[in-house]
């Protein structure tokens, strides 16, 4: 007998990416110091919102099953469940397979916004997050919130294809710069 339930993989980004590159950001956007911290405490309240609705998934699922990686929460399971979830926002929907493999088919948002920040900003001067985001948004017709950009350029920055300066700008590590 097979299982009737269809399962499917998703993805829990959390508003956060490295605290000290959170706050950098905020103090960046802030006019006082303190107005940075409380900005910076508002995102991590929100992180914790999301973990608190984990909780109650996981409760009401008890087979979820859940890899933590690096840069993302990996969920995978039952489609009836998490699908209303991708409509809130909570969870986003990936197909699994060979991410790697050049099949000639469509690069997600994402991984457009990773080929993109490398190629826009090759040679360029250092940049900050917001100004890839919006610079690759315009040139490339493609939107990818804040927060997820920062995990994908700190994917970038442990790839080594990136390099993230003292002043929380990047910069594209060029293939000759090695030192």
């Amino acid at each position: 007998m097979t299982d009737r339930k269809q399962t499917a993989y998703y993805e829990c980004p959390l508003p956060v990416f490295k605290q000290g590159d959170d706050l950098a950001h905020h103090l960046e956007r802030e006019e006082a110091t303190a107005d940075a911290f409380e900005a910076m405490a508002a995102q991590y309240d929100a992180a914790a919102a999301v973990c608190r609705r984990m909780v109650g998934l996981a409760r009401e699922i008890p087979d979820l099953e859940v890899h933590a990686d690096t840069h993302h929460i990996g969920i995978n399971g039952p489609v009836e469940r998490l699908d209303p979830l991708v409509e809130e926002g909570l969870l986003s929907r990936h197909e699994l397979g060979d991410e790697d493999e050049d099949d000639g088919a469509e690069l997600t948002p994402e991984e457009a916004f990773e080929e993109g920040v490398l190629e826009r900003f090759a040679g360029e001067p250092p940049f900050r997050l917001e100004e890839a985001v919006e610079a690759l948004a315009d040139e490339m017709g493609i939107s990818v919130p804040v927060d997820e950009a920062g995990v994908l350029v700190s994917g970038l920055v442990e790839e080594g294809e990136l390099r993230i300066l003292a002043d929380g700008r990047y910069e594209v590590a060029l293939e000759d710069d090695e030192d």
